[in-house]
């Protein structure tokens, strides 16, 4: 396993053979070395080792494993003219260690380590070309919204329908310049919800951002079409060009079943037999099919292909085992919903999915498990949030009889985009310390799969998919 060690002269032999690897130059990113520095002896490795020991304006780490020097990484504390054109933190993977996600591994660590020192702000630097290096700064989580409107209970506002589009384009612009990796709309069809038109918003978020992965949160598949699913989301990811990843469940509101013409108890074989069909059409061409939950098809090909290949399909279980015996089944990831029931429900739920993925003979690599969250109040103590939110909280308990999630229109929208820039800048490099991940990396056949993440994979999803 990789370790991040301070410069050590011990490790002369193994540093050399790094340096070697990239040839002739200095290599400083992450290392410190600059081009007067001599190495090659043993002591002049060495004092160049207390040099980097005793420059108190920057941390230098190593990334060791099994005794090779894999690359290195350098936190820069001050605020200078190096920092203005070359960013806070710098680093290096020797070319052999590339593709297995140390450089977004290491950045965590020191984005930790900058939080640790009290650095409050740390800027992060690439060439424009460098679409590997942009990817390891970019990934910082995501944020879904639902599209609630409510009427707040203790001020009585409630928030315009064109006003509430506005403020999910906008938020999704303010992720994206935050540096959060994905943003995602849910889908819902009966109660106080403006989401029914999902891929409308969608598309639109998909026209005014240029980097921020876009995802379903989820498509509720049971209900609709698969055949129309294909085209319109196939629309989307090529107006996003690749950008696009698919949550798919078979919805949770039993109100909207009849609205569709689905009947209570359906839901979940209609998932079933739809996610089928859908996987077909965005894999195949000339796709015949015959099934009870739509009428037959002869040898039809949806329009617009996908981007470049199909996206990922996520399964989104939020009460059932449902999606999660199908993701285990077909080798796709889990998204937990976490916002309906116990916890512990949800942790039956995934070790269910784990245990049956395995089961099913896939490759544990890409058994990722993403996991959602009510909406955040952030504030610097807990008295602080409880004092400014919680009467409001209180009485939307009291409104729907029980505890549940805070809606994101209860609160102004300028707030919610100043927890949200919090929220990235604060509390995702915690998380990311303590639970890393290849999803989105070069280790994930996915991570290349947009264009302005190179496009590097022509179709990402025959990667899993043959791993099978």
């Amino acid at each position: 396993m990789a370790r991040l060690v301070a410069p050590d002269e011990r490790l002369h032999p193994a540093w050399l053979d790094a340096h070697a690897e990239w040839g002739p130059g200095p290599h400083e990113d992450g290392f410190g070395l600059l081009a007067t520095d001599e190495v090659a002896a043993p002591a002049e490795f060495s004092a160049w080792v207390a040099r980097l020991a005793a420059d108190a304006g920057c941390t230098y780490r190593w990334i060791v494993e099994n005794g090779l020097v894999l690359g290195g990484i350098a936190l820069r504390h001050g605020a200078g003219e190096v920092v203005r054109h070359a960013g806070h933190i710098g680093y290096r993977i020797r070319p052999s260690a590339r593709g297995r996600g140390l450089a977004t591994w290491a950045l965590r660590q020191m984005l930790t380590e900058a939080a640790r020192r009290g650095m409050d702000h740390v800027v992060l630097v690439c060439a424009a070309d460098n679409t590997a290096s942009a990817r390891t700064i970019e990934r910082q989580g995501g944020v879904l919204d639902i599209l609630p409107c409510l009427t707040n209970p203790v001020t009585g506002r409630r928030v315009r329908t064109d006003e509430r589009f506005a403020q999910a384009l906008t938020s999704a612009r303010h992720a994206e310049e935050f540096g959060f990796d994905a943003v995602a709309l849910g889908e819902r069809h009966a109660g106080p919800f403006l989401s029914s038109g999902v891929t409308v918003l969608l598309g639109a978020i998909a026209a005014t951002t240029g980097r921020v992965r876009i995802q379903t949160g989820a498509s509720v598949l049971s209900i609709h079409d698969p055949l129309r699913v294909a085209e319109d989301y196939a629309t989307v990811d090529q107006l996003s060009r690749g950008r696009l990843e698919l949550v798919i469940g078979k919805g949770n509101e039993l109100r909207q079943l009849p609205m569709f013409g689905i009947g209570n108890g359906d839901q979940r074989d209609a998932l079933a037999e739809k996610y089928e069909l859908l996987r077909r059409l965005r894999r195949e061409e000339d796709v015949t099919w015959d099934g009870r939950f739509r009428g037959p098809l002869d040898a039809v090909t949806s329009l617009p292909r996908p981007f470049a290949g199909a996206p990922r399909v996520w399964h989104g279980p939020a009460t059932t085992v449902t999606s999660a015996e199908l993701a285990a089944k077909r080798g796709y990831p889990l998204f937990s919903a976490n916002a309906i029931q116990p916890r512990d429900n949800y942790t039956v739920l995934i070790e269910h999915y784990r245990k049956h993925y395995a089961g099913h003979g896939h490759d544990p690599r890409f058994a990722f498990v993403g996991a959602g969250a009510g909406f955040l109040y952030l504030a610097g103590t807990t008295q602080e949030a409880r004092e400014a939110f919680g009467p409001t909280y209180e009485k939307l308990v009291a409104s729907f009889n029980q505890p549940g999630n805070s809606l994101p229109t209860m609160i102004p929208h300028e707030q919610q985009l100043a927890m949200l820039e919090r929220f990235a800048s604060e509390v995702v490099p915690v998380v990311r310390a303590a639970a890393s991940t290849t999803l989105w990396t070069d280790a994930d056949p996915y991570g290349g799969r947009p264009a302005v993440h190179g496009r590097t994979t022509a179709d990402a999803a025959g990667a899993p998919e043959g791993a099978r």
